[in-house]
C-alpha cells in the first residue's frame, strides 16, 4: 500500500440528516465534479482549449524530438496537422471528439469523495461542520479497503498551474485519462491535506470505503445532535470523543479514545 504511514482519513460533516445517514446506512454521497464550490476544481472545460502547440509539445514529451518519432507517430501527426502546423478540419474533429468522449463525458459523471489527513483543522471545522457544530468521521485506511487502493484513492496534488495534457490521454484511453485533473487543485487549498476517492458514478450514495473507527464531535455541537450521534455510535460500538479549543492557543485538541474533557 502506498503511503503506509497514513492509516486514518477524515471527513468533516455538518449537523444534518445526511450526516446521521452515514451512521445509519453505512453510505456516503459521491459528488459530481460539476457540483464543487471551486470553479477551477476538476475544470473539465479547460481541456477544450487544447491547441496545436499543446499537441506538438505533448508528442515531443512522449516520443522525444521530432526527428526521433516512430514512423506511425509521424503518420498520425501528419493526418491531424497541415503543412503550416495547423489542425486540419479532420484532425481538429478527432481531437475534439477524443476530448469530449474521453475526458468530459466520461469524467463529468464521475463521483468524488473528499477526505483529509487531519482532524484538527480550525478552518475545516469552521467551513464544513457549520462552525464546529457538526462532526468529523475517522476512517481506517488499509490494504483491504477502498481507501488503501491507490488506483482510486490518492492524495491531492496542489499546484499553481493546470496539469499539462498528455498525448497518451488522447491515444490510449485506459479509464484513468483524467487522473491528473481529478487529483490536482490550486495551491491555495493545500491546508486541507485532501485525499480523493474517485468512483465510476457521481450524484449518488455509495458504500463506506473503509470502517469508521471514531467519530469526533465538534467543540460547539448542540445537545440534540450530540445525543443523536452518541446514540448511533453506541449502537455501533464506535468510539466517540469531543474536540475542544486549546487553552491560549489557536488550536483544536482531539482527545484520545477513552478520555474525557
Amino acid at each position: 500500500m502506498l503511503y503506509p504511514r497514513i492509516t486514518k482519513l477524515y471527513m468533516y460533516k455538518p449537523p444534518d440528516a445526511y450526516t446521521l445517514d452515514i451512521l445509519i446506512n453505512d453510505r456516503l454521497w459521491a459528488s459530481k465534479p460539476e457540483r464543487f464550490n471551486d470553479p477551477f476544481d476538476c475544470d473539465l472545460e479547460y481541456v477544450k482549449g487544447f491547441t496545436e502547440k499543446d499537441y506538438l509539445a505533448a508528442t515531443c514529451k512522449k516520443y522525444g524530438p521530432r526527428d526521433q518519432w516512430p514512423s506511425e507517430i509521424v503518420q498520425y501527426v501528419s493526418e491531424n496537422l497541415d503543412a503550416d502546423g495547423n489542425f486540419t478540419p479532420a484532425g481538429r474533429g478527432r481531437v475534439n471528439k477524443a476530448i469530449q468522449e474521453g475526458f468530459i463525458e466520461k469524467n463529468k459523471n464521475s463521483g468524488v469523495i473528499c477526505l483529509s489527513e487531519v482532524c484538527d483543522s480550525i478552518l475545516m471545522w469552521s467551513h464544513y461542520t457549520k462552525k464546529h457544530t457538526g462532526v468529523c468521521f475517522e476512517f481506517t485506511r488499509a490494504e483491504d479497503n477502498d481507501l488503501g487502493d491507490e488506483e482510486i484513492c490518492s492524495p491531492v496534488r496542489y499546484e499553481r498551474h493546470y496539469p499539462q495534457i498528455d498525448l497518451g490521454w488522447l491515444t490510449h484511453q485506459d479509464g484513468r485519462v483524467m487522473e491528473a485533473m481529478m487529483w490536482t487543485k490550486s495551491w491555495e487549498w493545500a491546508y486541507e491535506q485532501e485525499w480523493r476517492l474517485i468512483t465510476d458514478c457521481g450524484g449518488r450514495e455509495c458504500p463506506l470505503p473503509g470502517p469508521i473507527s471514531r467519530v469526533i464531535l465538534g467543540a460547539k455541537i448542540e445537545d440534540w445532535f450530540k445525543s443523536c450521534i452518541e446514540t448511533l455510535c453506541k449502537n455501533r460500538n464506535i468510539p466517540c470523543v469531543q474536540a475542544r479549543k486549546a487553552n491560549r492557543e489557536f488550536r483544536i485538541e482531539v482527545p484520545l479514545i477513552g478520555t474525557r474533557r
